[in-house]
């Protein structure tokens, strides 16, 4: 999908330049420098996250409050400052030069327009589908523009682990977590699914799901899925769970799992799961759950072997099944090489502004995404995932 760069990626998977600019990085793998057409070079700190960039010869310092900038600093002194929300991304006003602008998001984050202390409109965006970005009216330094992530001007975004570019439609590095994140196309934004989701870190969570139901007149199930997201965390997964079910089931179900989880601790807890297998034998199953104390949405297509057939009862046909189900995170770390950014609630490095308060989510804003419309009454940290291979009760997160 999208252009082809003409630039090949080197032996570590990162794309060298496009048709103008040449790329340069450093030892992690992370953008220091573009030169040709367009000039810049940024450096990062010890958690991944861009510490500077000099663009045009102006030198700009970043000062975060979790994972979020808060202050933008040029020669020691504050040139802009944020007012955040506790979501990722989640951007209220910009203040620069003493005049204070609010940030207008659609359902994916992306500013649409500034807005005076009147309310009228100063600066106005619009996007392409994947994010090639125009702006009218007046001039202005605010970068969070597309899904509320950084447009330095160079043609690229700045989405943490990566850099994207709109007009190749794709990041310019590989998915540090290469195929733990589900997919072949270890370049792909969103699974080409722009106006759906959104991918604040620049990553993909995914894995690995073995599930086992069994049914007849009350419905069991159980399910163990190692999982990489998109924070940089890996970690395994275990529910268990049960409830009814109309018709019987029962085997067990393997398959990928594909999520937009930001922290492992947005899988845990019970969720309300409703599914069913629709041929006996080797089955086509599906089960969408939504976790209660995160609200985080899943769906859940697979192959089921065994299909609707409870054993040792052979009774095929199609299935229905509902009740809960309740996921526990019995090990985790930290994936080497991954930024791992610190939400809110996690420690700061010395000189930069506390994070969050203990207990803070770092959930963005709700997105237009499927079993969650992103409507007002949705909750902010409102979450979408895929996980085809069992009945993991919260697999699910937002881009």
């Amino acid at each position: 999908m999208g252009y082809r760069p003409r630039s090949p990626p080197n032996e570590n998977g990162n794309l060298t330049g496009d048709s103008t600019n040449t790329y340069t990085r450093n030892a992690r793998n992370q953008l220091t420098a573009i030169s040709g057409g367009t000039t810049a070079s940024f450096s990062y700190d010890a958690f991944g996250r861009r510490s500077s960039r000099t663009l045009g010869g102006t030198a700009t310092s970043l000062l975060y409050d979790g994972a979020n900038p808060v202050q933008e600093q040029q020669g020691g002194s504050p040139s802009a400052n944020q007012l955040l929300g506790l979501g990722i991304d989640q951007y209220f006003t910009r203040t620069e030069g003493g005049t204070t602008r609010t940030l207008l998001t659609d359902a994916l984050g992306s500013t649409i327009a500034l807005a005076d202390s009147a309310g009228a409109i100063q600066t106005s965006y619009t996007y392409e589908p994947f994010g090639r970005t125009a702006t009218t009216g007046a001039a202005s330094t605010n970068p969070h523009q597309y899904t509320g992530r950084e447009n330095d001007g160079t043609g690229l975004y700045f989405y943490r682990a990566r850099y994207y570019h709109p007009t190749f439609q794709r990041f310019i590095s590989e998915d540090p977590i290469r195929f733990a994140a589900g997919d072949t196309n270890l370049y792909s934004y969103v699974r080409d699914n722009p106006t759906r989701w959104r991918d604040p870190a620049g990553l993909w969570g995914g894995g690995l799901c073995v599930n086992g139901s069994y049914g007849l007149a009350l419905w069991a199930t159980g399910s163990v899925c190692v999982a990489a997201v998109s924070g940089g965390e890996l970690g395994v997964a275990i529910s268990a769970g049960g409830g009814g079910v109309a018709g019987a089931t029962g085997g067990i179900m393997v398959g990928p799992m594909f999520t937009t989880a930001d922290k492992l601790s947005d899988l845990e807890g019970i969720s309300g799961v409703l599914g069913g297998s629709f041929t006996p034998g080797l089955g086509v199953g599906v089960d969408v759950s939504r976790s209660v104390p995160s609200g985080a949405s899943t769906v859940q297509p697979g192959v089921r072997l065994g299909g609707s057939v409870a054993f040792p009862f052979p009774v095929p046909g199609p299935e229905v099944h509902g009740g809960a189900t309740n996921t526990w995170i019995p090990w985790s770390r930290t994936v080497p090489g991954l930024p791992g950014p610190p939400w809110p609630g996690a420690a700061s490095p010395p000189g930069s502004p506390t994070a969050g308060p203990p207990g803070s989510r770092a959930a963005g804003p709700t997105g237009p995404l499927v079993g969650d419309p992103g409507s007002p009454g949705s909750p902010p940290d409102g979450r979408f995932g895929i996980s085809p291979g069992g009945a993991l009760g919260s697999m699910a997160g937002r881009k």
